[in-house]
């Protein structure tokens, strides 16, 4: 869940609470400068989503909370990647644990070969915990 706001309104928190989601919001509001540029990049690349100023400022939060997990993301495929094992499951379940949950990457991978061993599938995935 994002926020362009801070502090983020109630209602967004609670919808954040209620999915188990993290919220992400700014330090402080962003600037209707701000929000403009980050809209315009995104308009050159992809073309206008929006049709109205709402849905604007929802894209500016969205692309504002990927610009903040991104990098984690590139860590965790490229740790994924460096194993030798590229399942989207395995990659899905380590970024919510990583992003979502704030374990480190390792720690991830492990509860991700946890529960395969508990579900006896974990063969091909024994080898990566380590």
């Amino acid at each position: 869940m994002a926020s362009d706001t801070n502090p983020a309104p109630r209602l967004i928190e609670r919808i954040a609470t209620a999915f188990s989601a993290r919220l992400f919001f700014p330090h402080q509001n962003l600037l209707r400068k701000e929000k403009h540029a980050i809209a315009k990049s995104y308009l050159e690349t992809h073309g206008r989503v929006w049709n109205n100023i709402h849905e604007r400022d929802a894209l500016v939060a969205s692309l504002y909370a990927w610009k903040k997990i991104e990098p984690v993301v590139r860590r965790i495929k490229a740790k994924l990647r460096k194993k030798g094992i590229m399942s989207g499951e395995l990659n899905s379940f380590v970024e919510r644990a990583v992003i979502l949950q704030g374990k480190s990457i390792d720690s991830g991978i492990k509860g991700f070969v946890s529960k395969k061993v508990q579900r006896g599938t974990e063969k091909v995935y024994k080898s990566i915990a380590h």
